[in-house]
């Protein structure tokens, strides 16, 4: 499923709409400009930062102390994620993929308004209700993703005939509805402070717009610019032809 949530998002974000009017300044056409590094650099540090507090917040959990993954057996990479690790994971990581797509819809003076690029507001909105119901709700939808799910609910996968019993000692992946509202409050704060950085930080930050200004008009040499002269073109004198028809024939 996450790999459906990427390709959508990387799709449509770029249908974004020009402004009607030119911007005064024009967009970074470095790809290691200030305003690159610091957006991506920034979205992908605050996105660290929240998976981080998402498994702090799990291993912090009275019921989970005895619910830890403490399998050794890998070679099935089909059933080694039914556990509360990766579920967690599986719900931060995988609605920041929306959120960060939702930041870099942020076009500053160069683009309409974010809110404009429909097809890509369609999206978001239907995957993150997708997701937030995945989180908050135990029912058939989670157990699509095996998530919030018990053997009593298990649907099949695609490529199976039978549904596929939870691979672990406790026969479930239902987390306590607390614990639900704790994660979907991560992803939202999640979402606003990456569009926060975006928008307040990156684009509106004057600083970084005077210094990427800096970067890109340095001077070649340390001479003083002179003022252009074009070069003087000699008038070319056409000379008077006189044509075959109107010489006289002998």
């Amino acid at each position: 499923m996450d790999g459906i949530w990427t390709i959508t998002m990387a799709f449509t974000l770029p249908l974004a709409r020009a402004a009607k009017k030119l911007s005064p300044k024009r967009p970074t056409a470095s790809i290691l400009g200030p305003h690159t590094l610091a957006s991506a650099c920034g979205v992908l540090m605050i996105n660290i930062l929240f998976l981080v507090f998402g498994l702090l917040a799990l291993h912090a959990q009275s019921w989970f102390q005895c619910r830890m993954w403490d399998s050794t057996d890998v070679s099935n990479v089909l059933t080694i994620g039914d556990n509360y690790e990766t579920s967690v994971i599986f719900i931060i990581s995988g609605y920041q993929y929306i959120s960060s797509a939702a930041a870099f819809n942020f076009g500053y003076t160069f683009r309409a308004n974010w809110f404009r690029n429909y097809v890509f507001v369609f999206f978001f909105a239907v995957w993150s209700a997708l997701l937030f119901g995945a989180t908050l709700s135990a029912s058939n939808l989670s157990c699509i993703w095996r998530l919030n799910c018990d053997n009593d609910h298990v649907v099949r996968w695609v490529t199976s005939t039978e549904p596929e019993p939870i691979y672990n000692n406790w026969n479930t992946t239902v987390m306590p509805i607390g614990f639900r509202w704790i994660l979907f409050a991560l992803m939202i704060v999640n979402l606003i402070l990456v569009c926060a950085w975006d928008y307040w930080v990156v684009i509106v930050n004057s600083f970084l717009s005077k210094l990427s200004s800096k970067l890109s008009c340095l001077p070649q040499d340390s001479q003083p610019a002179t003022a252009y002269t074009p070069p003087k073109v000699e008038p070319i004198t056409l000379e008077k032809k006189t044509s075959i028809a109107s010489q006289d024939v002998v």
